[in-house]
């Protein structure tokens, strides 16, 4: 199915909640995502761009050289006729931007969280998220939501 955007539901079951019609991993920025050519995979922000091609495969709105691969593992350079993308070393520390992961490290040329949080209390009376920090908070929803068919929340109990 197609998505719709801002529901907070993933119709099209791509993992995202909004579009990414050329499934390269990047929402397309109708969908507030970073994507500024969702017809073709090869552009997104996360791969090199070569000056004066009259393309920004890279989405920062200009053409020139960029060798950014968004990968907290490697160091990035202009060399030879593109960009190089050196590999950190093998427990190297890194950051993955996830909030629901902790203990990230370098492993071959890749961040790799030691520890993903599942934040699912499991009641639906809360909502569930990560702190960023790799813990969960779970507070409780409004009085009044809507947590099953004929029940609403009370207290931070469905009823």
């Amino acid at each position: 199915a197609k998505d719709m955007l801002g529901d907070g539901v993933d119709q099209s079951c791509d993992g995202f909640d909004g579009v990414d019609d050329d499934g390269d991993g990047w929402l397309s920025k109708v969908s507030g995502g970073k994507d500024c050519d969702d017809g073709n995979k090869a552009i997104h922000p996360c791969v090199d761009d070569k000056a004066g091609d009259g393309i920004d495969q890279d989405c920062d709105g200009k053409d020139i050289q960029g060798c950014d691969d968004c990968e907290s593992c490697t160091l990035d350079a202009p060399g030879g006729d593109g960009c190089v993308h050196l590999a950190f070393g093998d427990g190297s520390l890194c950051k993955d931007d996830e909030p629901c992961t902790s203990g990230e490290s370098c492993s071959a040329g890749k961040c790799k969280a030691a520890k993903t949080a599942n934040c699912d209390d499991g009641n639906p009376c809360t909502m569930d998220v990560c702190d960023g920090k790799g813990g969960c908070v779970n507070d409780k929803v409004a009085d009044g939501a809507t947590c099953g068919a004929g029940k609403t929340c009370s207290a931070g109990v469905c009823k």
